[in-house]
Order: structure tokens, then C-alpha cells, then sequence
């Protein structure tokens, strides 16, 4: 299972901090008449960058291949001395034979979950950048030529 995070995501260090708003207030705002609106209040938990990572890594590489296989009701069951283990179905795959309704015999091979995550930051404000003037280019062959 591959878990990708956004460049913003990726490029966080191990020690940088993540906080979880832990109250949500409505106030009334004065300038519409009678209109309450929800503001975010950071005041909640902290969390170093490295240790969200983990968690993410962890529910999906272990937690929901377990709720997966306990669903197909394969979890440990033996089946011809053959222990079903939660990460066969994300790893190596399952062991199985398939008869379609319209073929002559059974088909062997494996089952096999392929999971891709990506994981991303969404920012309130999206990063203004300044658009790069028709004139910069000039600017710049300008620059060089007075080198």
C-alpha cells in the first residue's frame, strides 16, 4: 500500500507541528443583522509532524487491511492447513480459483488489493504569487547583456 502526501505535506520535518482546531464558536457578527457565523479557534491539540505521519501510515497499513479481511471473513481461518492472515490480501495476495458462469473449468491465481492514498494540505488562503510580467523577460536579457 503507498501512501503519497502533497509537496506541502512532504516537505514537512519530523519536529514542525501540526494543530487540530478543538472548538468550533458561532459569534454573531454585527455588521449582518442577526447572522451567526462559525469560527475556528486553535486552542487543541498539537501534534509533531512525524507522529501524524505514523498514524496515517498505521490505519492504513494495518488497521483497514484488518477491518477488510474480518469483512471477507478470512481473518486467520485456516483452509487446507493455509493460515489467512489481514496482510495477504495487501501483500502477496490470496490464494483463490475462480468459475465464471460462461468458461469450462477453474481459473487459479491470487486476489490482491492495491490501495494508492494521497494525502494533501489544503490551505484557507491559497499562496498569492505575483504573475511574471511580459516585461521581466525583457528586464532580465537586459541584465545579461549588461554583464
Amino acid at each position: 500500500m503507498e501512501i503519497k502526501y502533497d509537496s506541502y505535506l512532504d516537505s514537512l520535518q519530523d519536529d514542525d507541528i501540526i494543530e487540530q482546531p478543538q472548538v468550533i464558536e458561532q459569534t454573531y457578527d454585527h455588521r449582518r443583522n442577526d447572522k451567526y457565523r462559525n469560527e475556528v479557534v486553535y486552542r487543541g491539540a498539537l501534534f509533531k509532524a512525524q507522529d501524524v505521519k505514523q498514524k496515517i501510515s498505521g490505519v492504513f497499513t494495518s488497521l483497514i487491511p484488518y477491518q477488510f479481511s474480518c469483512r471477507l471473513d478470512v481473518n486467520n481461518k485456516e483452509v487446507n492447513g493455509y493460515f489467512y492472515k489481514p496482510d495477504k490480501l495487501f501483500g502477496e495476495g490470496l490464494q483463490c480459483r475462480i468459475l465464471r458462469s460462461n468458461s469450462e473449468g477453474w481459473k487459479s491465481g491470487k486476489i490482491k488489493v492495491n490501495v494508492n492514498i494521497s494525502i494533501e494540505f489544503i490551505p484557507d488562503e491559497p499562496e498569492i504569487t505575483e504573475p511574471e510580467s511580459p516585461l521581466d523577460e525583457i528586464r532580465r536579457e537586459i541584465s545579461r547583456l549588461q554583464q
